[in-house]
């Protein structure tokens, strides 16, 4: 259920939780099948099949830690989707210490919006990006929370 209208954002937004712990699940059970699963999924959302291909590709090169710029030339086509175009520039524009979480978070992140959005392409593209933003901030929350300053964060004015 993809918000819509001022009465479609309130009833996702009283769903949130039941639709984050469906995201959850889905993005858990189909991992088990695979990247090529997930992507393959995609395309639904606009993602096309050769790009699957060629991500599957960029994934395998990233959790290699090898070189990523062929297979990041190869996706950025001039026929290339938009999801695909922003997951390799989210994966090649961070540290290469970080292009495992973030690829993972896009390709995550897209594939929970794909069930949650109901295969809105706009709001799956916005999900790879956040997916990929998500990961990086998780470090800060760990430190927020883990040397006791998540209290004086949230009381600050």
């Amino acid at each position: 259920m993809s918000p819509t209208s001022d009465s479609d954002r309130a009833v996702f937004a009283q769903n949130a939780a039941q639709l984050c712990s469906s995201a959850i699940s889905l993005n858990r059970e189909d991992a088990r099948l695979g990247l090529k699963y997930i992507l393959l999924r995609l395309t639904t959302v606009g993602l096309k099949s050769e790009e699957v291909t060629e991500l599957q590709k960029l994934g395998i090169a990233v959790f290699k830690k090898s070189d990523i710029n062929q297979a990041i030339q190869n996706i950025r086509q001039p026929s290339a989707s938009a999801l695909a175009v922003a997951i390799a520039n989210v994966v090649e524009g961070v540290p290469a210490d970080q292009r495992q979480s973030v690829f993972l978070g896009a390709v995550l992140g897209a594939h929970a919006a794909h069930n949650v959005g109901e295969r809105r392409s706009d709001l799956v593209l916005f999900a790879a990006v956040n997916g990929a933003a998500t990961v990086q901030t998780t470090s800060l929350t760990l430190e927020l929370i883990g040397h006791g300053h998540a209290l004086e964060f949230a009381q600050r004015e």
